[in-house]
């Protein structure tokens, strides 16, 4: 079975990436891998990926101490919007995507496929944001009440907007990223 999952996968990856269809397809291949070597925990963001584009809500436990531990400390409510804003910007590179490339080109030279070339990474991310456009995180806790992507542009820089429920009530923070390579 673990084959015939490698196989898929690395037929897939070899592609040009044109459609939600082969980012969703990927994901699903690739979160049966880590579940069947039991590698979940040691691909945490890459779980993550996997699992939110595969749901329409994402709430359960694992999520929120992913949240917790990796959000949530760039984030006192009592601070004000752009500092909110410059702290999640600068301190977590979990919104530039750099943790899930280096999570997805890990396992991908681990089972011996072919490595994710520039072009197909950024068509890749621009499809796997429309696809998370559709799932919003929502969870409940002392600082954030949920995050979603609220637009993607098709730029070449391929600005996002995510968005952040706090639970204060005082506002939506909104990060505008860029330049996601």
């Amino acid at each position: 079975m673990e084959e015939l999952i490698y196989n898929n996968l690395n037929n897939e990856i070899q592609k040009d990436i044109v459609n939600k269809l082969q980012v969703v397809y990927i994901l699903v291949q690739t979160r049966k891998l880590l579940e069947l070597k039991e590698q979940k925990r040691n691909y945490e963001v890459l779980n993550l990926f996997c699992n939110w584009s595969l749901h329409a809500r994402l709430g359960w436990e694992p999520t929120r101490k992913f949240f917790e531990e990796k959000i949530e400390p760039c984030i006192d409510k009592d601070w004000e919007y752009e500092t909110i804003k410059a702290k999640l910007k600068k301190e977590n590179n979990f919104f530039d995507l750099s943790e899930l490339k280096n999570e997805l080109s890990k396992l991908l030279s681990d089972y011996g496929c072919i490595t994710i070339s520039s072009k197909k990474w950024r068509s890749f991310i621009r499809i796997l944001l429309e696809v998370l456009e559709e799932c919003p995180v929502e969870y409940e806790s002392d600082k954030i009440k949920g995050l979603s992507i609220v637009d993607v542009e098709t730029t070449p820089t391929f600005r996002i907007h995510l968005k952040f429920n706090l639970t204060n009530g005082k506002n939506i923070i909104k990060v505008k990223l860029k330049n996601l390579t």
